[in-house]
């Protein structure tokens, strides 16, 4: 914004936006800036026709003129910037397309004035305009703005270069900040040897009714003062008959949801994988997922808070070619903007099929994990492992975003063990102990749904046994006396150690369950001769050793102790004590 304290004969560059350099800035003319009587030189834009009426137009329908950018008026057809010289106080406009095209200007003359700087031949990549990390119709405008001027600059020392994989020296990037009524539009060149900052400027814009059209809304902002409104988005209105095409792997579309508004997305992929849709920003949404297109009922899946800070997020195993519909919705009565994204995961290829039967299955060696997809709905995985003379301890398990069922069947084909959802989420898990012989593994998924997951196996020493078994009963309790210790293990994760003691005094006791490498999680249980509930405890002690510390009266008392872990074999020993409280 132009400062009224600055001298008339420095408004031209002090008022201008902030510039940091290491070198002098040089003054450097416009692309294509022409005095009267100067035949401009012809661009590539000056050849679209009707320049003029298309940016007429553009004032009353802003997001229709941001729709084909290649439209926009050449830099040599804008108002003389020699006007802005010669009336430096004027306060910036930004109501129409064309005087927001003026004030562009004002930003690219000092961007050039930096670049010019550059050693020659320093490649310059643009990255995007954002606001609150979203993308706008706005920022689009200004990169490809800048795009235009810095490519047709004439000679120039440096490249240009719009391709995000390509190598570069340099980085431009913008920011969008609202700071009460005016947008300050932020661009940093950056150096990429080093990330150190080689220039840096700003600008400042009014904050018009036209502004805001081209920007993202904050969650539960007004579009205009005193209003409680959210104005509707430029891809409106669109409906399940009319979504928005949403390109996988794309930038986010940015996006609001007003009062009463529900937005469609449509997304397509050529193969089958895993599609991810994600909604991003700071409001609260609520997503689902319809298969095909306008005319399905099919809802699929539905996300409200999957994603982070309150947002949707839905993974869906997609098929070839097939259309799927998203709709997304403020959660209650919330509205404000947000962010869209698509992206996807190709099927991975799974080399043991075909292992649909038991003959069919396929030879694992034990202690691995392997790669493997349910690739149609009725998809049954078969495995065939060979145990050790002298057996051993099994785990296996599977490791995925699906609802799988592990059987695990003897030589013969009798079931030997069966689990639905022992593993994280809603994976299956076994661990048993097994004998030597050729085991079948039998996977299949109960939601019917496709996709990958990962086979985990595992043949382990069985778990060392303690003195005191068999103690899985309160009728086979062994006794622990007051101030006494005893060292034991848990055989299996379902194993239960029960003790019995006896108190001859009535006080404060303390009770404990200390593992060996202070990495099993143990629990205690304390009841009476009765079998009265008295205490429990899991995590009391120090990590995750449980601890009980309570009054007793004289007389007989049971202590429960047992693991929270899935599979303790690997470090099965605890330690457990009681000793009164007075006598430490």
């Amino acid at each position: 914004m132009l400062h009224r304290s600055c001298p008339l004969a420095l408004a031209a560059l002090l008022c201008a936006p902030l510039v940091m350099y290491a070198q002098p800035a040089v003054e450097v003319d416009l692309p294509n800036r022409t005095t009267p009587g100067d035949t401009p030189p012809v661009t590539a834009q000056e050849t679209a026709p009707a320049k003029a009426e298309g940016a007429g137009a553009a004032a009353q329908s802003p997001f229709d003129a941001l729709k084909r950018l290649d439209e926009l008026p050449p830099l040599a057809n804008l108002p003389a910037l020699e006007q802005e010289a010669a009336n430096p106080l004027a306060a910036p406009q930004a109501d129409t397309l064309e005087q927001l095209d003026r004030e562009n200007q004002k930003l690219i003359r000092q961007v050039l004035h930096g670049l010019g700087n550059l050693p020659a031949g320093s490649r310059v990549r643009l990255n995007r305009f954002l606001l609150d990390s979203l993308e706008s119709p706005l920022g689009a405008y200004w990169r490809n703005q800048l795009s235009s001027a810095l490519s047709s600059a004439p000679d120039r020392s440096f490249l240009v270069i719009n391709e995000p994989e390509a190598q570069s020296d340099y980085t431009l990037t913008g920011e969008f900040m609202r700071i009460g009524p005016v947008l300050r539009i932020y661009t940093r060149l950056t150096k990429l040897t080093d990330s150190s900052l080689a220039a840096a400027w700003y600008l400042d814009i009014p904050l018009t009714p036209f502004v805001e059209n081209l920007l993202p809304r904050p969650a539960g902002a007004a579009a205009q003062a005193g209003t409680g409104e959210v104005r509707p988005d430029s891809y409106e209105p669109d409906s399940r008959s009319s979504p928005v095409r949403v390109q996988i792997g794309g930038a986010a579309l940015s996006r609001t949801i007003h009062q009463g508004d529900e937005d469609w997305f449509r997304i397509q992929s050529e193969s089958a994988g895993t599609l991810i849709l994600e909604t991003t920003g700071s409001m609260d949404t609520y997503m689902e997922l319809y298969d095909g297109g306008a005319d399905s009922g099919n809802r699929l899946t539905s996300n409200d808070d999957g994603g982070a800070n309150g947002n949707a997020r839905i993974e869906y195993m997609a098929e070839a070619g097939k259309p799927y519909t998203a709709k997304v919705r403020g959660l209650g009565n919330e509205t404000g903007a947000y962010g869209f994204t698509a992206a996807f995961t190709p099927m991975p290829v799974d080399a043991d099929e075909p292992n649909e039967a038991r003959e069919q299955a396929t030879e694992i060696q034990l202690n691995t994990g392997r790669e493997a997809s349910f690739h149609t709905a009725s998809d049954t995985d078969w495995y065939k492992a060979a145990i050790p003379e002298g057996g051993g301890h099994l785990l296996v398990y599977t490791e995925g975003r699906m609802d799988t069922r592990i059987t695990v069947y003897n030589g013969e084909g009798a079931v030997m063990f069966d689990d639905d959802d022992s593993g994280t989420r809603l994976n299956a898990k076994i661990s048993a102990p097994v004998s030597g012989g050729v085991l079948y593994i039998k996977v299949v998924e109960l939601d019917g749904q496709r996709g990958a997951y990962t086979l985990h196996t595992a043949l382990r020493a069985p778990g060392r046994i303690d003195q005191y078994e068999d103690d899985n009963t309160i009728e086979n309790a062994k006794p622990l006396e007051i101030g006494g210790r005893q060292q034991r293990t848990f055989t299996t994760a379902a194993d239960i150690d029960w003790v019995k003691l006896t108190v001859a005094e009535r006080g404060v006791y303390e009770i404990r369950a200390v593992s060996a490498e202070r990495s099993l999680d143990t629990y205690l249980e304390l009841i009476d001769e009765h079998e009265a509930y008295i205490a429990e405890d899991d995590d009391g002690g120090e990590n995750f050793d449980a601890c009980l510390r309570t009054a007793l009266e004289p007389g007989v008392y049971f202590i429960m102790v047992r693991t929270l872990d899935d599979d303790p074999l690997d470090n099965n020993s605890y330690t457990l004590s009681i000793a009164p409280v007075n006598a430490e």
